[in-house]
């Protein structure tokens, strides 16, 4: 996404094709979605997006990861 993305403002997202298939197409078993922190938020410049992504098969499953996305002005607007 571009930095601008309204998808990067601090917020709680879903993907609209949930469930997702592997590939990213949708009808398949994954939920996906992510939480992208305040302004400045671990430090100036910056935001941390949080993905998590679960399922169930035999038992229910889930994962998260973490990153940091850098905001295109400092302080974040």
């Amino acid at each position: 996404m571009p930095l601008g993305a309204a998808q990067l403002s601090p917020g709680v997202y879903s993907d609209p094709a949930n469930p997702l298939r592997a590939d990213g197409s949708g009808g398949g078993v994954f939920q996906r979605s992510w939480t992208v922190s305040g302004n400045d938020t671990p430090r100036a410049g910056l935001r941390m997006v949080t993905v998590r992504v679960s399922w169930t098969d035999s038992q229910a499953h889930s994962t998260r990861v973490a990153a940091y996305v850098r905001c295109s002005t400092i302080p974040c607007p």
